[in-house]
């Protein structure tokens, strides 16, 4: 097949693609032409004569769908749906299968083409962006046919990045923020003073060890719920006690009355008393 017919190709796949029918597409081409005893498809009305006598495919597949006839053995075939020229010549597609794109493959629902033995919205897929077997590279998806980041991201270094947050592409692609700064809105910006960052990335944060519940005395060290953060360590609050693994008010918890571990028969505890 040659590199325009290829072109022309991938325009009626991502036409159909995305909206256009595929079922209607092949209705319009089989409404014009006619099948001869060899498996070819006749000229009919899309075929013209030229000076020199030789076959000029002219006309379309449907309905804003470019023409994709060519000559094939002194008569006008569509490689691109005709079963019996499916991607060239006297190339029959197995029964139970049909052309698309000059593949065989399987009957697929309207707007999805056979890519193998899978049917594929070219506009979207990934493994198969805007053609068969087109593979979007790592960190890309597929956008109406092209491989390319979502919206707000940009492509640097094989991965799509967020350039107002990632500090690696920090308002631009390798723009590398210094230690210990973060991104905020595409500039880099160190941690104010008596805090350090955690997390560095897009996610980074700033934090006080001494005081952050979730960053106690180092990056990701979380207090319990019932525990505040002084000093870099965790504790319980005022006026509560460790006792195991929870804090209490041994004033008034009847299984820890008074002291850890010292449970009232009563149910009662008031004042560090079993009532």
């Amino acid at each position: 097949m040659s590199r325009a017919w290829m072109q022309r190709a991938k325009l009626f796949v991502l036409a159909a693609a995305l909206g256009v029918p595929f079922a209607a597409a092949c209705a319009a081409s089989n409404a014009d032409s006619n099948t001869s005893d060899g498996g070819t498809v006749s000229t009919g009305t899309d075929a013209s004569t030229s000076a020199d006598g030789a076959v000029v495919c002219t006309g379309s597949v449907g309905e804003g769908v470019p023409a994709l006839q060519t000559v094939c053995g002194g008569v006008c075939v569509s490689y691109a749906t005709d079963p019996k020229n499916c991607g060239g010549c006297g190339n029959v597609c197995p029964e139970g299968t049909v052309c698309a794109w000059g593949h065989c493959g399987k009957n697929c629902p309207i707007g999805q083409v056979p890519c193998g033995q899978t049917c594929s919205t070219l506009a979207f897929d990934s493994d198969n962006c805007g053609s068969c077997g087109t593979q979007c590279a790592k960190g890309l998806s597929c956008h109406n046919g092209s491989c390319g980041c979502a919206t707000g991201l940009t492509y640097c270094n094989s991965a799509c990045v967020d350039r107002k947050k990632d500090p690696s592409n920090c308002g631009a692609c390798g723009n590398v923020c210094a230690p210990g700064a973060r991104c905020v809105d595409g500039a880099c910006e160190a941690c104010p003073a008596g805090q350090d960052i955690c997390n560095p990335g897009p996610s980074a944060r700033c934090s006080d060890f001494k005081t952050s519940p979730v960053d106690c005395g180092s990056c990701d060290n979380a207090c319990e719920a019932d525990e505040i953060c002084s000093n870099g360590t965790c504790s319980c609050g005022p006026a509560l006690t460790k006792c195991g693994t929870a804090c209490v008010n041994t004033k008034f918890d009847a299984a820890n009355c008074g002291a850890c571990g010292n449970s009232c028969s009563s149910g009662k505890c008031q004042n560090g008393q079993c009532n």
